[in-house]
């Protein structure tokens, strides 16, 4: 079962002894991994901060229709502008269905409004993964690639321009029993990545929680048996550890960095809605590979909760 989960920093194995051959750079010290020993060093994580002179959240639910936790943000080449894709609620306020929500800033915190609504290329439960790589060769007509949950599993769109999606096919291209997915194209491998989530119960812990599993496509029709790239570690992880997404993928010489999103179900905000119990918090750890198949994560918060009550998209970099 390729996962790891790492106490301190990820070391060489003995299969490495030796130099390690190397392209160009960057390379990265997130790790141990170009490290054969260390000592009196403290390994240490800046976590992001807040900046307080901006509002947040800058898209929230009263005014903007935020729904649900997955959201998009590409920055246009061409124009320079940040481009954001949302969950938005449906007019019936249905829990089990949403639209995507649209909108555009010149600064990444000044958003225009009022949001647009886009149209829905086919029937959306949740999940908001748009991306606009791929290979080379991906005609105009499908530049942008859309992904979200419904009808059991992953579904794909795509796009010229990020505003009319065309469905790839009707079905689901990858099933999957849980309704987070996101996709990233891995320019390393040139192969597009499914994080889909599973909802099961595990020798390890109490009752059903998600977690995380990995599928590679080179066409986004045709995709690998997923396999499990994030689980809780019932010593090193507190209290009902789940995973909740997994995103924000960037690629720094031969490493690939991401984002996990915890969910605490067993620690709640200071004012929850009702039912309370339905209301959990969450934070966020950095996740990396150096294979594009196992993922190691940093146990230490990159991203930290804040347990006040509100559901919205905020500006996270300070």
């Amino acid at each position: 079962m390729p996962f790891a989960h790492m106490e301190r920093c990820v070391t060489r194995t003995a299969e490495y002894d030796g130099p390690i051959p190397l392209s160009a750079g960057p390379h990265l010290f997130i790790d141990d991994y170009f490290i054969e020993a260390s000592t009196n060093v403290k390994r240490v994580v800046n976590v992001l901060q807040r900046d307080p002179s901006i509002q947040n959240p800058i898209i929230d639910g009263k005014t903007d229709g935020c729904f649900q936790p997955f959201m998009s943000v590409i920055r246009d080449d061409s124009t320079g502008r940040f481009r954001l894709w949302f969950g938005h609620r449906v007019e019936s306020r249905d829990k089990g269905r949403s639209h995507i929500g649209y909108t555009e800033s010149k600064d990444g915190i000044h958003w225009d409004k009022p949001v647009r609504v886009l149209n829905d290329p086919a029937p959306i439960c949740f999940g908001v993964s748009v991306i606009a790589e791929g290979p080379n060769d991906t005609p105009d007509e499908k530049r942008f690639k859309y992904a979200w949950w419904n009808d059991g599993g992953l579904k794909i769109a795509t796009s010229t321009d990020g505003l009319m999606w065309t469905p790839l096919c009707p079905e689901p291209v990858l099933f999957h029993n849980h309704d987070i997915t996101g996709i990233f194209y891995d320019k390393l491998r040139k192969m597009y990545v499914a994080i889909v989530s599973v909802y099961r119960s595990g020798d390890t812990w109490q009752g059903n929680r998600r977690v995380t599993m990995q599928s590679c496509s080179p066409d986004l029709m045709k995709w690998t048996k997923p396999h499990y790239i994030l689980l809780p570690d019932p010593i090193k992880d507190d209290g009902e550890t789940q995973f909740y997404a997994m995103d924000g993928f960037i690629i720094r010489g031969e490493l690939i960095i991401g984002m996990a999103k915890i969910l605490r179900d067993d620690v709640k905000v200071d004012d929850p809605p009702d039912p309370p119990d339905a209301y959990g918090m969450g934070y966020t750890q950095l996740v990396w590979t150096r294979d594009g198949e196992t993922w190691f994560r940093d146990p230490e918060p990159f991203f930290c909760l804040i347990p006040k009550r509100g559901l919205g998209i905020t500006h996270t970099l300070g």
